[in-house]
């Protein structure tokens, strides 16, 4: 399933959101770093650091849009296939960067109307699952113990 050029440009705007809003906030860290010191300072120095590390973390969100865009064709497949579920997203709904991605596989998949209550739903079921504490004794072998 191919996409034409201006719906992948469309598409990195709308699944790097996260992306973008971090990249929002540096600029406006360096430009308050910019404005309101005429020379370097402690709080200075720890902004513009803070600007770049929120600009490597944007890059690293946007780096993903590869795998975002297979994960949505994929999904698109199954679905013009006949055989795509809502519950086949829900591994996508525990990561707020993913998050997006799987309202949006359910948006374009004919869910308009559900598709928040559905992602809300199934990142408490993804996340009910992930509760539980692993211990590794050297001893005694592995322990788990899981929580309700």
């Amino acid at each position: 399933m191919a996409l034409a050029f201006p719906m992948r440009v469309a598409l990195f705007i709308k699944l790097n959101l996260y992306s973008w809003l971090l990249l929002a906030g540096a600029a406006a860290l360096v430009t308050i770093v910019l404005l309101l010191t005429g020379q370097v300072v402690w709080w200075g120095v720890l902004l513009f650091m803070m600007a770049i590390a929120m600009l490597f973390w944007a890059v690293s969100i946007a780096w993903q849009f590869p795998r975002k865009l297979a994960i949505l064709r994929k999904h698109l497949w199954l679905h013009s296939q006949g055989r795509f579920t809502p519950e086949r997203v829900a591994g996508l709904c525990t990561d707020p960067c993913y998050r997006l991605l799987a309202l949006h596989i359910l948006l374009r998949t004919g869910y308009r109307r559900e598709r928040w209550a559905l992602v809300r739903q199934m990142k408490e079921d993804q996340l009910s699952f992930r509760v539980g504490t692993l211990i590794v004794d050297d001893k005694n072998g592995v322990s788990v113990t899981l929580n309700d």
